[in-house]
């Protein structure tokens, strides 16, 4: 399989002559695997993000402009719009990305889990550890300015989050931890 790898990325990076760098990750999925090249426009638009998600979180959607992103990231606002259209967009796509990265997150939790009310804590946790970074007027801002991310943001809890909960209830009745 090393030389199959070799040869994919060999291939990769033949097609794509235009980006410099490229981070290879194979996740194993028993006889099979996935393999995932990222690029250079890949890296720099998770890295914008996740720094912008950081610096709303913190201050605030409405208190930041483009601007302090651009700023904070330490990149030019030109460069900033070649990866979002808008301030309304950049709010979208970092929710999306929010929205992977804590079913993901939910996922690890519940796969390392010994029973459900491991899990529940577990779940407990990381919630905790999310209100505590978020500055209440973040939500506030969604809730006002960014109506679509934060309609996202509830379909999300709607659809994953209270399933989340439900299957966990149904796991400790079945487990004998909790009384139905």
């Amino acid at each position: 399989t090393g030389f199959l790898i070799d040869e994919m990325i060999e291939l990769i990076k033949k097609s794509n002559k235009h980006s410099k760098h490229f981070v290879q990750k194979l996740f194993p999925l028993g006889k099979k695997a996935i393999f995932v090249v990222y690029n250079d426009t890949m890296i720099q638009k998770d890295k914008i993000l996740k720094g912008a998600e950081h610096l709303f979180l913190r201050y605030g959607i409405k208190s930041n402009t483009m601007d302090d992103v651009a700023r904070e990231l330490g990149i030019s606002k030109k460069t900033l719009y070649q990866y979002v259209a808008n301030k309304s967009d950049l709010v979208e796509q970092i929710i999306e990305l929010h929205i992977k990265s804590e079913m993901d997150e939910m996922q690890q939790i519940r796969s390392v889990s010994k029973d459900a009310i491991d899990e529940i804590l577990g779940f407990a946790s990381y919630g905790t550890q999310m209100l505590r970074e978020l500055n209440p007027s973040t939500i506030y801002d969604l809730k006002k300015y960014h109506k679509k991310a934060w309609d996202m943001m509830e379909a999300m809890h709607q659809e994953h989050i209270f399933v989340f909960i439900k299957t966990n209830l149904e796991t400790g009745i079945e487990e004998g931890l909790y009384r139905a």
